[in-house]
């Protein structure tokens, strides 16, 4: 499928598309809104954090911060 493809490239083990497209998001909420870049960006992080914590979904991310296995395993 095109999404694994495109969640292929990391970075120290992080999905690079993932950061991507989560800073471009943040991006255009924040232009169209008004809203600050830096909160929106917060904003889109925690909730992304809290999703893949809640469906059981392991991030390099959520395993530094602790609530979540090593998805490497």
């Amino acid at each position: 499928m095109l999404i694994e493809k495109l969640r292929e490239p990391k970075v120290f083990g992080f999905v690079l598309f993932d950061w991507i497209s989560t800073i471009l998001g943040a991006l255009i909420i924040a232009n169209y809104l008004q809203y600050n870049f830096m909160a929106t960006l917060i904003v889109l992080l925690v909730i992304s954090i809290y999703l893949h914590w809640y469906f059981d979904v392991p991030t390099l991310t959520n395993y530094y911060l602790g609530i979540s296995k090593n998805p490497r395993i």
